[in-house]
């Protein structure tokens, strides 16, 4: 949970995104209890997601292995 509201921005974020409470989402993030598992499959969705497009966004700027510009042929 910790980690989908670091990919949401924020806790503040990431509520409005599940559209839950902030104080639910901080106890579940704290661990003093459990969200209901249609959220937390929800969680596991956003995380998946987020992470994907992030990747993608990583590997598109990314250069290919070989030499360097301008060491000729």
């Amino acid at each position: 949970m910790a980690r989908a509201a670091l990919l949401a921005g924020s806790v503040q974020a990431l509520s409005q995104r599940l559209r839950i409470p902030v104080v639910d989402l901080m106890r579940w993030i704290q661990g003093e209890s459990k969200p209901p598992k249609g959220v937390f499959l929800q969680l596991v969705d956003f995380v998946i997601e987020e992470s994907g497009r992030r990747g993608l966004a990583s590997v598109r700027g990314a250069r290919k292995p070989g030499k360097p510009k301008g060491t000729g042929p």
